[in-house]
């Protein structure tokens, strides 16, 4: 026999208006024949509309912590992306430092050292600076 045995706890009665206060676990393992009761988590008490309020809490919290903040900082990146023009310094999102030679639709022309023009996305552009004269 092993030190410990298992035997199934004793359910308090319960009362058709009120649910139990506390869940308890089926088995209870019983060290040398003392008896105790482990509860498992204790029931919510309120309904649906308690959980809809508690997650409508959530996502607005959710919402100004994060979703919105993200949407301010993509407009001002898209507005910045714009505005990009012929001669402005530019730094790429790899790193490179360069002044912007020409603009086209979705590309620019970027000198990066004497002699050395690349062409690059515009997505590719981290930050801008004014004249880079």
């Amino acid at each position: 026999r092993l030190p410990f045995h298992a035997e199934k706890a004793h359910f308090p009665p319960r009362r058709a208006s009120t649910p139990p206060a506390a869940c308890y676990l089926q088995v209870v393992l019983i060290p040398n024949n003392m008896e105790f009761e482990m509860p498992i988590f204790a029931q919510a008490q309120g309904g649906m509309g308690g959980m809809l309020v508690t997650f409508g809490l959530m996502f607005a919290v959710m919402y100004f912590l994060i979703i919105r903040p993200q949407q301010k900082r993509q407009k001002e990146h898209q507005a910045m992306l714009d505005a990009v023009k012929k001669g402005d310094r530019v730094i790429t999102s790899g790193g490179l430092h360069g002044v912007v030679k020409d603009v086209r639709d979705d590309t620019l022309l970027v000198k990066i050292a004497e002699n050395t023009v690349v062409e690059i996305s515009r997505a590719a552009i981290a930050s801008r600076s004014g004249d880079g004269q």
